[in-house]
């Protein structure tokens, strides 16, 4: 991999914005369209742009993808024991194969749906979307079990829901944004901090979420297992607010030149 990754060129844009090397920009350029090309070589880029001017990119980039993984982790992995708990399936087990019905009827027709709405709506508005109709269900689940409310598959149709909303909206948009809102400069190191906090969200959900929502554990009856489930949904409504009070932060990148998108280039 190293040895094929180094005879690779750097991209255009990086030679051109970082580098500022034309012949660099017109080499890799021609090895690819197999043609010449002819390059501006005055170079009207914001090129002493520190990664602190990026600071709200930052945080609405990155404290999304954290509460994304937080949700969808956490429902994720506790979701067998949790049809099991609802009586949707007589052991973990069967729950497992409960959540993997779900995720054929949701989660994967979710993606094509994503794939056709991105660049129609707009990623920020698709996210702000995704987490508000997430909380809604996720409430009113919460309720549902709190208030005793044990109707096991409309819990699970909004489940099915919650994980529909998850990958048209900000499973998708989560890893989209950082590409774009981010000058050349710093796309990967933007990109690797939202990211790394998506990666951290998921693994605090996967230690904490058992510490603290303890619904597998043998020595709870039916409600108390339900009243912690309520709590957890509550707390997980809260991380999608807050996935939605960042987002705000992003300026909308649809249709535009990444150029344009990241403030790289003074228009």
């Amino acid at each position: 991999v190293i040895y094929f990754r180094r005879r690779v060129h750097e991209t255009p844009r990086f030679e051109y914005f970082v580098r500022r090397n034309i012949e660099g920009v017109k080499k890799a350029m021609k090895d690819v369209l197999k043609t010449e090309v002819d390059v501006d070589t005055e170079v009207n880029a914001n090129g002493n742009t520190t990664l602190t001017k990026y600071i709200a990119a930052i945080l609405g980039t990155a404290i999304p993808w954290f509460a994304l993984d937080v949700f969808f982790y956490g429902t994720n992995i506790f979701g067998p024991f949790v049809t099991a708990a609802i009586g949707l399936a007589k052991n973990p087990l069967a729950g497992i194969y409960t959540q993997l019905y779900v995720v054929l009827a949701f989660l994967v027709p979710g993606y094509y749906v994503a794939a056709f709405l991105v660049d129609r709506m707009g990623r920020k508005s698709m996210q702000i979307m995704g987490f508000s109709i997430i909380a809604i269900v996720y409430l009113i689940a919460a309720l549902m079990l709190r208030n005793s409310i044990i109707m096991p598959t409309a819990i699970l149709a909004l489940y099915g829901i919650a994980q529909f909303f998850t990958n048209v909206r900000p499973n998708v948009t989560t890893f989209i944004m950082p590409t774009e809102v981010f000058p050349t400069r710093y796309r990967t190191t933007g990109h690797g901090i939202a990211a790394g906090s998506g990666k951290l969200g998921a693994t605090l959900a996967a230690l904490l979420i058992p510490i603290y929502f303890p619904i597998t554990s043998n020595a709870l009856n039916a409600a108390a297992r339900f009243a912690i489930m309520s709590n957890l949904l509550l707390v997980l409504v809260a991380f999608a607010v807050i996935g939605i009070v960042f987002t705000l932060l992003i300026k909308e990148p649809k249709g535009k030149p990444l150029e344009l998108s990241s403030g790289e280039i003074n228009y």
